[in-house]
């Protein structure tokens, strides 16, 4: 895989960022390998009221205690170039040179300097959501600990809001001072911006689910959760 193939996915949990990585797979400019997909790899959130039926957590996720990623909290410490690519690659059953990687983690965003400057040509989707209290909240009734895929094992015994903040501090900081732009998780954002069908059910219903709208649509769209595109064009 180039480093130009790879697409770095990174928010706080919580943030509704797994909800926008499954919008993003029916992005035709984004193009995204999908290999990485099967039933055992996906998550439900049972407890949903309107949304039960929708997978909250499909493909593979990076982090230590998760499939893969182990020590992505500190890669500068553990990994060279090619052996984190080695990493990543494991989670694809199929590498070509035409589609894309979509490398989820809540754990890059504790390095982005050494990541920009290790991958300065491949991308980066940062996804925030405010306040950072509420994406505890929402992660604690998702599963919280309880969620089978991917594991949260690493949260542990840690402070689970100082953690998130740390990770979305971060984040944020970066954005204050890349130059690029956010983005709400509008119907036209979506349609205009990334050529997705926005009438597609599935797509229809994920949008609905991140700005907390019932399957009617009807209501006030909460446009809390916001998405930088960094080193792309969209």
């Amino acid at each position: 895989m180039r480093d130009d193939q790879l697409i770095f996915f990174i928010g706080a949990p919580g943030s509704s960022w797994s909800r926008i990585a499954s919008i993003l797979e029916y992005s035709p400019k984004l193009l995204l390998n999908l290999s990485d997909h099967s039933l055992e790899r996906e998550y439900y959130i049972k407890n949903s009221k309107s949304w039960s039926h929708l997978i909250n957590h499909q493909g593979s996720y990076f982090g230590t205690g998760m499939e893969f990623g182990y020590r992505f909290e500190s890669p500068q410490d553990f990994y060279n170039k090619i052996s984190f690519k080695k990493e990543i690659a494991k989670a694809f059953t199929e590498h070509n040179e035409f589609k894309n990687y979509l490398i989820k983690s809540h754990s890059l965003a504790y390095n982005l300097d050494w990541l920009i400057e290790t991958f300065p040509t491949s991308k980066i989707i940062f996804v925030i959501k405010q306040p950072i209290e509420e994406c505890v909240e929402w992660w604690q009734s998702a599963g919280g600990f309880d969620i089978t895929y991917p594991k949260y094992d690493w949260y542990k015994n840690k402070d689970l809001l100082k953690e998130f903040n740390r990770q979305q501090y971060n984040i944020k900081k970066f954005i204050n001072e890349c130059g690029y732009s956010v983005y709400a998780p509008t119907n036209s954002f979506f349609k205009n911006k990334l050529s997705i069908d926005i009438d597609n059910k599935p797509v229809s219903e994920y949008i609905k689910a991140i700005q907390l709208l019932p399957p009617s649509g009807e209501g006030d769209p909460d446009l809390r959760t916001q998405m930088c595109f960094y080193n792309m064009e969209i």
